[in-house]
């Protein structure tokens, strides 16, 4: 780094020394740090069309009420994409448990890894496994 002049050298004693970011080094952190951004941007907005081809799809099937089950910003990016891009109509309701019964209209949205809804009589997706299957979303990575 100091060869490539993104850093220089201050001695300070025989054992402590200061390490200094030149304006080329900054210049350099400030470029990685956008990319970073602008990739982590991209991503959240290419899960967001996934998301909402999905809650297009449950909605056009007649499902009214989204349970979203854990995953906090997974459930928020759910949460905030129904606002956004479903009829009024549609409305989501967030959940620590899986419910005993749900109408015909209602889905649950599981945002856990750690539950699967077996042999219990509810419509549930697993977003996160749904997500899983998207081959644009895996080649992010």
């Amino acid at each position: 780094m100091i060869t490539k002049g993104y850093i220089r050298i201050k001695q300070l004693d025989q054992r402590k020394v200061e390490y200094i970011l030149t304006p080329k080094g900054f210049s350099e952190k400030m470029r990685k740090s956008m990319n970073y951004a602008r990739k982590t941007i991209n991503s959240i907005t290419l899960v967001r069309s996934r998301i909402l081809i999905l809650l297009k799809d449950l909605y056009g099937q007649g499902i009214r009420t989204f349970y979203i089950l854990g995953g906090v910003d997974l459930a928020g990016l759910i949460e905030m994409t129904m606002k956004e891009e479903l009829p009024s109509q549609a409305k989501s309701l967030r959940i620590d448990n899986l419910p005993q019964i749900i109408k015909k209209d209602e889905v649950i949205l599981v945002c856990r890894e750690d539950v699967t809804p077996i042999g219990i009589k509810l419509r549930s997706v697993n977003v996160i496994e749904e997500l899983a299957r998207d081959e644009m979303l895996v080649g992010q990575r």
